[in-house]
């Protein structure tokens, strides 16, 4: 099983936090970890990724209307590298019925936005 990922905290009033929106992502969390062992069978890895509070413009004018500074919401870069990495590593199976943090793998994984392209050890 997973380690429990961290509640999101609001920032001021702002906060993707509610209850629905909060409950649906961790229903396709847990989906992903029962279909994981299934779908390993065929060789088929489901990956769970966080990507943050990332930076679009949705969330740009909802931060600007809370009066918040918007460099509390990461680059789209930052999950778009962990989604590279995990489409191009050499074992995806070896993910499969993990959840990961985009932001935190980044480090983890000694990924750097700035190199390119990403390849997996």
């Amino acid at each position: 099983m997973p380690e429990e990922l961290p509640q999101l905290d609001s920032i001021g009033e702002f906060s993707l936090a509610v209850p629905g929106y909060f409950s649906s992502k961790r229903a396709l969390d847990r989906l992903g970890n029962v279909l994981a062992p299934e779908l390993a069978r065929k060789k088929i890895a489901v990956i769970g990724l966080h990507p943050g509070l990332v930076a679009t413009e949705l969330v740009a004018i909802r931060v600007k209307e809370a009066g918040l500074d918007d460099t509390v919401a990461v680059p789209m870069a930052v999950p778009a590298r962990m989604l590279a990495y995990f489409a191009s590593c050499a074992d995806p199976m070896e993910y499969t019925g993990r959840l990961f943090w985009a932001e935190h793998e980044l480090a983890e994984f000694g990924i750097d936005l700035n190199d390119q392209p990403v390849t997996a050890s």
